[in-house]
């Protein structure tokens, strides 16, 4: 649920996705810098997969690095290029009497971020507390910046990880905000060096190469419109119909809570073929809804839209009951979509999907 919470996020914060890339081996210079990070869990949690993020804003292009160990989210890191530099690098550091600013080879650059208000006004509204169970990391550095040469500035920060039911928020609005506040805080003067961070990021090179041109995401955009595909929806699904999935004749208790508190407005018009009820009484105010042209799941907080073109391949499940199948989306890439134990009938008909030209 990680990813749908990072993209709930990303709509609250007005971010646009570019592309995201799930990667299953990530890099070994990541692994050495969360197994720093992960002090607090006596070394026992270890980076197995990241996910790379790339969104656009109004005022910057920039990427989120998610790692993970298994299931569990560890704390990922933002990079951004913000114009204005500074004599030399800093970083943000946490210290007894709050977020600090330091720069072992320029103590003008410490300086000038600490006497910034803008900075502090930002910093003094941003929490870093990222824990898993009753763990909490401890994080070498908060946020960096350093000289990139010319006129500009790499700013990486760590992710905020305020808790939530299913997933960690990681703090995409308050990384645009300490972009916005550095650009009023750095110089507007050109500096030759580019120089290096204080503590090097885990994904700084990963940043430097996507931003040079490198494309992020392993499908391309669908080029095809949503179109009808109920005739083939009611054939794969209506066989095995029953338990959480209803199929052509919806319950009109279900249909009514799925079309009100699933389906987005531009969608509640449409009939609903099917839906797989993800509540536990029964009620389907939670739901992944099958309408002629879309896919809809609600669970909780987390929300995804997508129309049948998107799917681009589909994951192989173990067994036939299994409660989720694995879809790839053009747009977001890898999800694991709730399908009521009929993950057999659902991979069925997303491979059909997939199929479409």
């Amino acid at each position: 649920m990680q990813k749908l919470s990072i993209l709930r996020e990303a709509a609250s914060a007005s971010v646009d996705l570019i592309g995201v890339q799930d990667q299953v081996s990530p890099p070994t210079r990541a692994s050495a810098l969360h197994a720093g990070l992960t002090a607090a869990f006596t070394g026992s949690m270890r980076q197995d997969a990241v996910q790379i993020y790339l969104f656009r804003s109004s005022s910057a292009t920039h990427l989120y690095a998610q790692p993970f160990d298994g299931k569990f989210a560890l704390p990922g890191e933002h990079h951004a290029v913000v114009e204005g530099t500074l004599p030399g690098a800093a970083l943000l550091r946490e210290t007894f009497s709050g977020p600090r600013w330091e720069s072992p080879q320029s103590p003008e650059s410490a300086r000038i971020l600490n006497g910034s208000r803008w900075l502090d006004a930002v910093i003094g509204n941003t929490y870093w507390d990222w824990r898993v169970g009753i763990g909490r990391f401890e994080m070498p550095w908060l946020a960096q910046v350093r000289p990139r040469g010319g006129a500009s500035s790499h700013v990486c920060m760590h992710a905020t990880g305020e808790a939530r039911s299913t997933a960690h928020e990681i703090g995409l609005s308050p990384f645009l905000r300490l972009l916005r506040a550095l650009e009023r805080s750095l110089w507007p003067l050109d500096q030759p060096a580019d120089q290096p961070f204080v503590l090097k990021p885990a994904y700084d090179t990963t940043f430097e190469t996507v931003i040079a041109g490198s494309p992020v995401g392993s499908y391309p955009p669908p080029v095809t419109a949503p179109c009808d595909q109920s005739d083939t929806i009611l054939t794969v699904l209506a066989p095995h119909a029953g338990g959480k999935l209803s199929v052509g004749r919806i319950p009109r208790t279900k249909e009514q809570n799925a079309r009100e508190n699933v389906l987005p407005p531009s969608l509640r018009q449409q009939p609903i073929l099917a839906l797989v009820d993800l509540t536990v009484l029964g009620s389907a105010r939670d739901a992944v809804v099958f309408t002629p042209t879309h896919g809809v799941m609600r669970e909780s907080d987390e929300f995804l839209v997508f129309s049948w073109p998107e799917i681009r391949a589909v994951g192989t499940p173990e067994h036939a009951e299994d409660a989720e199948v694995v879809i790839h989306l053009a747009t977001v890439g890898e999800i694991a979509l709730p399908c009521g134990h009929r993950a057999g009938a659902m991979a069925e008909l997303f491979s059909r999907f997939a199929a479409l030209p």
